[in-house]
């Protein structure tokens, strides 16, 4: 069965990112539908605009990043020292507990002979 009274609705979103065009090229954006054509700076007039609105204009600017990078490297910075804390506490905590186990086999060591002392002389 199908319903026939609803249209199908089909969309396609594309999305074109410039990291740090080229400072003629960024000009030619911001100045939506007039473009310079050759090397005299002749204008020319798109068909179509782009777009000449301030609201528009402003997210054009250059982007660059220094800054995202800058900030996992400190990221990175952070977890590696976090995890030269974690190692160290591990390898006390491993020399703890071998000195726990060497003192319960001592102390094991120590109550057999007491009881087979006293196994004997009883």
């Amino acid at each position: 069965y199908m319903n026939t009274s609803v249209p199908v609705v089909a969309e396609k979103y594309d999305e074109v990112v410039f990291t740090n065009p080229k400072a003629i090229f960024h000009q030619s954006l911001l100045n939506g539908h007039t473009i310079i054509k050759d090397q005299q700076q002749q204008q020319q007039q798109l068909p179509y605009p782009l777009s000449n609105e301030p609201s528009v204009s402003q997210h054009f600017r250059t982007y660059g990043d220094e800054e995202d990078v800058k900030v996992m490297i400190a990221a990175k910075n952070f977890l590696e020292g976090e995890l030269r804390t974690v190692k160290d506490r591990l390898l006390r905590v491993d020399a703890e507990l071998d000195e726990v186990k060497y003192a319960l086999a001592a102390t094991k060591d120590s109550m057999e002979a007491k009881a087979a002392l006293a196994a004997a002389a009883g």
